[in-house]
């Protein structure tokens, strides 16, 4: 689900990537949230499969489905945002590694509540590989001195915009000024590329 937040900061990656002369693509792995990530950016989005051109494989009886986007026929693009791809560590790793395998430059990870449950080990691995270039997670969750010191670990600092918000409300203002976070969201892409 596209929320606010989310919608902030995929339209700021957007338009940082769009400043930098780069293609992109937006994809969810349903309908319904392609959809709502099309209303919610203003650029078409599609289904991760109708990305991927999924179709019958030509000349089989056996109603076998085949990506037509895949290897051999990469897709042509510089930057590809999925939303609501993690439903578990472990199969965004395995993306994440799929994707690094096919030329990808860099792969960054962004979740706001990173918990880790499964431990830290896969992730030094992937690090290690160069299957993942940086995982960023809000600070609104404990995080381990083991995790803050991981070489592949990015926190996104929530105490200054949460204390604008609240400062912001205490004064009866708008908070669209604070909402708007485009700016750190373009330093934070600058500093990683």
């Amino acid at each position: 689900m596209v929320t606010a937040k989310k919608t902030t900061t995929i339209n700021a990656m957007i338009h940082f990537f769009e400043s930098e002369g780069m293609d992109i693509f937006l994809a969810a792995p349903t309908g319904r949230a392609a959809k709502r990530m099309t209303e919610a950016t203003g650029c078409e989005a599609r289904t991760i499969h109708r990305m991927l051109e999924l179709a019958y494989a030509p000349g089989n009886d056996d109603n076998r489905m085949e990506f037509a986007r895949n290897q051999e026929n990469p897709l042509e693009t510089d930057v590809i945002i999925i939303d609501d791809m993690i439903s578990s560590g472990e199969s965004m790793l395995d993306v994440a590694k799929q994707v690094k395998e096919r030329g990808a430059d860099h792969v960054f990870v962004c979740t706001t509540f990173g918990l880790f449950t499964d431990g830290l080990e896969k992730f030094d691995a992937y690090y290690e590989k160069g299957y993942i270039s940086k995982v960023v997670t809000t600070d609104l969750t404990y995080r381990t001195p083991e995790l803050v010191s991981r070489p592949w670990y990015e926190p996104a600092e929530m105490s200054k915009y949460m204390a604008s918000i609240i400062d912001t409300l205490n004064h009866d203002v708008s908070v669209a000024k604070v909402q708007s976070t485009t700016e750190k969201i373009n330093k934070l892409l600058a500093k990683h590329r």
